[in-house]
């Protein structure tokens, strides 16, 4: 697994080179957090991508907001958001690619994401 520093930045390894603003997606989720839920952070994390997921408002290619970002915009620690993409890795939702300078691009998985959706859909359902 890449290391958290290796998670901070995003950059476009398809191009060879860092990520410019006319040649990087969007990230298509932005994350919120329930301090009173009692569920773990990293776990309300994975929960709204599988939400998502089920939702089909991620799609296969959709990145994911580098770690960077979402503890910018949540004020967590780097290693949280770093366990809830390592998670969604295991459960074959995303996949994170090794970028230029270390970084990491996460996106939603092309060939699992199907797969997967049927498999959370199938868990709604019992």
């Amino acid at each position: 697994y890449p290391s958290t520093m290796e998670l901070e930045e995003g950059y476009d390894d398809d191009v060879g080179r860092e990520a410019s603003a006319e040649n990087v997606r969007m990230p298509a989720i932005e994350f919120s957090l329930d301090p009173a839920s009692g569920v773990p952070t990293y776990l309300q994390l994975v929960q709204q991508v599988e939400q998502a997921v089920r939702l089909r408002s991620l799609e296969a290619g959709d990145q994911l907001p580098t770690v960077k970002d979402v503890v910018a915009s949540l004020a967590i620690n780097p290693n949280t958001v770093a366990r809830a993409y390592r998670e969604l890795e295991n459960k074959g939702l995303t996949v994170g690619r090794p970028g230029q300078v270390g970084g990491f691009k996460w996106t939603t998985q092309r060939n699992r994401l199907d797969v997967s959706l049927d498999i959370l859909q199938q868990r709604v359902c019992t």
